[in-house]
């Protein structure tokens, strides 16, 4: 992000307070105001000044999410339009022997001599390591890995297979339960688990846990108790009128909607009566307030419905 310090007073405490302390450039009268591709950060001390800051890589300021978005979403700004650096780095220029650059922009890495691990970030003293069985390439200027990828990983378009060693013959739980992952240089992979009730499909048009019905030699293997959210037992909590997850939830009295609490967990565990557990429902991006809908189906904080 490019930045620049402002010094005057461009806009007003309030509008700091406001808006989180990010504020459109059009909203300043600094001569300097910038375009739509830029926006204020306001001084956390002050509210008063603050630094100008331009999205990067094409994007333009939404003002409404107060994050650099894509500009498919505001038409009326170009960013072709906007003064904005395409890159932030400079060329690494002339390169000494033992010396590379990432897409020939700085920093400069320096291979330490007399290891084939070490390397020195520019502007940095201290020697950077390599992790344990990787070398540092000029040629990619990366570590690498010096072990060769096991067969099972050789394709590096594919790091999902069946685990090494279990039969279709005679389906068990490394052949339903479990899939291989490859490591990301291919040197070997971990075993991992699908939740249950879902098993291993390793159709090469699948590749993925799937129901054991589209498994057929898996379809009577157990590979452990299904993982769920716990049940909503019972027809109401402990002044609860709706429950998500096994948790049980209430509108506070009194609030007109705007507040919720948790009124019973899955243990059954009475927090009604703790007042100091309530929640807010917050406000749109409009600025419209939310409502607790306590229907069963809903039991959450939502726009109000129009009579």
């Amino acid at each position: 992000m490019k930045q620049k310090r402002i010094m005057k007073r461009p806009f007003e405490t309030d509008d700091c307070l406001r808006d989180d302390g990010f504020l459109e450039s059009d909203r300043t009268t600094d001569p300097d105001k910038g375009d739509c591709c830029s926006f204020l950060i306001c001084d956390g001390i002050l509210n008063k000044t603050g630094y100008r800051v331009s999205c990067m890589g094409g994007t333009v300021w939404n003002y409404v999410l107060k994050v650099c978005d894509d500009p498919k979403y505001f038409p009326s700004c170009n960013p072709s339009d906007c003064n904005v650096p395409s890159r932030t780095t400079e060329l690494c220029g002339a390169l000494n022997s033992d010396q590379c650059c990432v897409h020939g922009r700085q920093p400069i890495y320096t291979a330490v001599s007399g290891s084939d691990s070490k390397y020195i970030v520019a502007g940095e003293r201290k020697e950077n390591q390599c992790p344990q069985g990787e070398v540092f390439n000029l040629e990619d200027c990366c570590c690498e890995s010096i072990e060769p990828r096991i067969p099972l990983c050789s394709d590096e378009t594919d790091n999902y297979h069946r685990v090494p060693g279990s039969d279709a013959d005679v389906p068990s739980e490394d052949y339903c339960c479990y899939y291989a992952q490859c490591f990301a240089n291919g040197t070997g992979y971990d075993k991992v688990k699908c939740m249950p009730p879902s098993v291993w499909n390793n159709d090469p048009d699948v590749k993925s846990c799937d129901l054991p019905v589209n498994v057929p030699e898996c379809m009577q293997f157990f590979c452990g108790a299904e993982t769920t959210d716990p049940p909503c037992e019972g027809v109401s909590g402990p002044g609860g009128s709706c429950c998500q997850a096994g948790v049980w939830y209430g509108a506070v009295p009194g609030s007109d909607g705007q507040q919720y609490m948790i009124t019973q967990l899955p243990d059954g565990s009475d927090w009604s009566l703790d007042t100091s557990r309530v929640l807010c429902c917050s406000e749109d991006f409009e600025g419209n307030q939310l409502i607790f809908n306590d229907d069963p189906d809903s039991c959450c904080c939502e726009l109000p419905t129009v009579p």
